[in-house]
């Protein structure tokens, strides 16, 4: 499976897939909401985030007033999606029970297993499950304190082999999404099921950035049944 590009000569607008079973798109910041729901050809549905770990199901095609960081579906009338700029976009399809999960994976969320709750709302064997991560910060950007790293790293086997040595002595460089991948492993998931986008935000002019930029725009990332 390779992510197809949505471009003209100028501009690249998202990276995605489409086929019987699912279409999924990671925008770059030249990719608005009324171009993404007209190529998908119905609403997008995001959540009110919070850097949290709460994941709903959803039936409908409203919008959730609960504060949560991902959804998930089993129905074809709405897609899902999140806003990123440097965190995580992980969407998730069920080829067995035909679901699929759209879930905002920052470090908080990384740090409180965020893949764990999502997997619990899908109530599935882990191992069909079909991965996806978009555009996000590189373990070559993402600097944070030693507490931090310790917090995020520590939630898997051997989590300091995804932590590296900083120029400041009271930083260190973290693997976020390498993290991530690790938590899904040891949940069960096949690593021959997880394609991931090697894009660093920080450093991709074609991608929103907060911690590059401060006040920024947000990215666009989504998934649907077909």
């Amino acid at each position: 499976m390779k992510f197809e590009i949505l471009k003209t000569s100028e501009k690249i607008y998202a990276y995605y897939l489409n086929n019987d079973e699912f279409s999924l798109y990671f925008g770059t910041k030249h990719l608005n909401l009324e171009a993404l729901e007209k190529n998908l050809g119905r609403k997008v549905i995001f959540p009110k985030q919070c850097h949290g770990t709460s994941v709903l199901n959803i039936d409908t095609a409203s919008t959730p007033t609960q504060p949560c960081d991902g959804l998930n579906i089993k129905i074809k009338e709405i897609a899902i999606g999140v806003y990123t700029a440097d965190c995580i976009p992980l969407l998730i399809y069920d080829p067995i029970n035909k679901q699929a999960a759209a879930i905002h994976a920052g470090w908080r969320g990384v740090a409180t297993n965020i893949a764990t709750q999502a997997f619990k709302k899908m109530a599935t064997d882990n191992s069909n499950l079909k991965i996806f991560l978009g555009p996000s910060i590189s373990k070559d950007s993402f600097e944070v304190g030693w507490d931090v790293a310790r917090e995020i790293t520590a939630t898997i086997e051997n989590g300091d082999s995804l932590s590296y040595p900083h120029k400041d002595p009271k930083k260190k460089y973290v693997d976020l999404r390498g993290v991530l991948v690790q938590q899904m492993l040891q949940a069960g998931c096949f690593e021959k099921n997880i394609l991931a986008l090697s894009i660093d935000t920080m450093t991709s002019s074609d991608h929103f950035s907060f911690r590059r930029e401060g006040k920024t725009g947000r990215l666009l990332s989504c998934i649907g049944l077909n």
